[in-house]
């Protein structure tokens, strides 16, 4: 896990191979470890919203997986919402503070062109940010 801060805000950046097999949406058992660990530390934060956001690289799912993710947008959502229920049912974080945001391979953090920036791309990034009461009025 990779954790940044700045300007007050947290990110705590997951390779996809630290939570899934490349293509799917289950979590691995080193994930459920990882994430383990990272939601007994979420779960006192109460006056941040968990944004988990789902990222893929550009490579078209293959035409074996397309009946379930017909593209990078729907895997990225997929492992966003499967890292969303991880952390309501093992940590007990309050699906009040958490939110899902799939980004799909729409916001790469490095190049697609080769196989070392495609894998950055491929992540999961858990972002605390400062709850906005009046957006959820």
């Amino acid at each position: 896990a990779e954790i940044t801060r700045l300007a007050g805000k947290t990110r705590i950046r997951l390779a996809e191979s630290v939570l899934f097999i490349s293509g799917k949406a289950d979590l691995i058992t080193v994930g459920e470890e990882v994430l383990a660990k990272i939601g007994e530390q979420l779960k006192s934060i109460t006056d941040r919203r968990i944004m988990i956001k789902g990222h893929t690289d550009s490579v078209p799912i293959g035409k074996t997986l397309q009946m379930k993710y017909p593209s990078n947008l729907e895997l990225s959502a997929a492992r966003a919402v499967v890292v969303h229920q991880f952390l309501r049912s093992k940590n007990q974080i309050s699906a009040n503070n958490l939110a899902v945001v799939a980004y799909g391979p729409y916001q790469p953090i490095d190049t697609n062109e080769t196989e070392e920036g495609r894998q950055k791309n491929r992540r999961v990034v858990l972002a605390l940010e400062p709850i906005d009461n009046q957006g959820s009025k």
